[in-house]
């Protein structure tokens, strides 16, 4: 250890910055962080160790603790505006806002931090169009379509500006719209730069991949399902930040049918649940383990989250069963804070879906 700590802490900082591994830059960021309080160093240092630590707290999907380590972050600013930009600011309060929807947050708190959020951007001379992008992504995964769509138009009105996402995700985002659109044409044009490489990011084009799974698959291009599924899948695993997308490509196993596959990537998501904080993700979890338990007639799984009943690792259909009533009672949850149905209706989707997929499997 360094004997003076703002030197342990630099240390500490660029070790974080130069770590490869999202698991590990959150591990060193919070002792960064975690010395940085401790020791009571000055606000600057003391600012840049707890937004590392809030950075890798949020994307390896510690949500809890990415929103606490930004309510230091805006004491801190607020205090001393001069201790970081507006610019980096906001796009970590954008990046908060967004966690938030993972967590039984009343939609009330939500609207009023993006309304202050808004205030702010107003404040820094900023356009609305972050505040749009980020309303668009709140109500699309709260399943309210008609806002969703209004927020995305009002987006468009403005110019990519220094808080615009990166470009593969604002790409990627596109494809989403156009695939719900059912303009597969349009949908592949989007995703060519992120499927030849001139596009990436940490979750891009894998989670793009995803997002052509069910579409292939319903449209008969089996090949191009199979290719997206063995190119997007790696992107995806080990993660439980990821783990959201990692049970798209379970659902495309269910539809597929095939027994022999996905046993262990079903056995990844089980292992990774009981640290998953996100109750959207946690749904689609239960949700797609359900569907893929309908092809599995035997089971060998030693490690179950808890309250699994008892012998569930070994019994197909007693697994299900479980699975799918997690399922339902984190969509009502969700769908009581979002007054909407759409997570019940995700469910009976998902259950209809796998009736055509057996009709359609070559």
């Amino acid at each position: 250890m360094h004997e003076d700590p703002r030197e342990a802490i630099e240390e500490l900082l660029r070790r974080a910055s130069a770590a490869h591994l999202v698991e590990e830059r959150w591990r060193i960021g919070h002792e960064a962080a975690r010395l940085a309080d401790y020791y009571g160093v000055e606000p600057e240092l003391r600012y840049r160790a707890n937004r590392k630590a809030f950075r890798g707290a949020a994307f390896s999907g510690r949500t809890s603790e990415a929103l606490v380590a930004f309510g230091r972050l805006v004491a801190a600013y607020d205090t001393d505006p001069e201790l970081t930009s507006p610019t980096i600011f906001l796009s970590d309060y954008g990046m908060a806002i967004g966690e938030l929807i993972c967590l039984k947050i009343p939609r009330a708190e939500v609207e009023k931090s993006l309304t202050d959020f808004k205030l702010r951007l107003e404040r820094a001379g900023f356009s609305p169009r972050a505040f749009h992008r980020l309303r668009w992504a709140l109500c699309r995964d709260m399943g309210l379509a008609q806002e969703a769509e209004r927020a995305y138009q009002a987006a468009k009105q403005y110019p990519r500006d220094a808080l615009a996402d990166c470009l593969a995700c604002e790409t990627d985002n596109a494809v989403e719209i156009a695939l719900e659109a059912q303009d597969m044409v349009q949908a592949e044009r989007l995703a060519a730069p992120l499927f030849e490489g001139d596009l990436s990011c940490g979750s891009k084009p894998a989670v793009t991949y995803s997002r052509f799974l069910r579409p292939y698959f319903f449209e008969g291009r089996f090949e191009d399902a199979e290719r997206c599924f063995r190119l997007g899948l790696p992107g995806v695993r080990g993660s439980r930040a990821q783990i959201g997308w990692a049970a798209d490509f379970l659902e495309y196993l269910a539809f597929v049918g095939d027994p022999q596959r996905g046993g262990d990537l079903a056995r990844e998501i089980l292992e990774l649940l009981p640290e998953v904080e996100s109750r959207h993700c946690s749904f689609e979890c239960y949700r797609v383990l359900a569907l893929w338990l309908e092809c599995r007639e035997s089971l060998s799984l030693h490690s179950l989250p808890r309250g699994a009943p008892p012998g569930a690792g070994s019994d197909p259909g007693l697994l299900r069963q479980w699975a799918r009533n997690q399922a339902v009672e984190l969509g009502e949850l969700l769908d009581e804070r979002n007054k909407t149905p759409r997570y019940a209706e995700r469910i009976l989707e998902g259950e209809g879906l796998l009736r055509r997929a057996r009709e359609l499997r070559p």
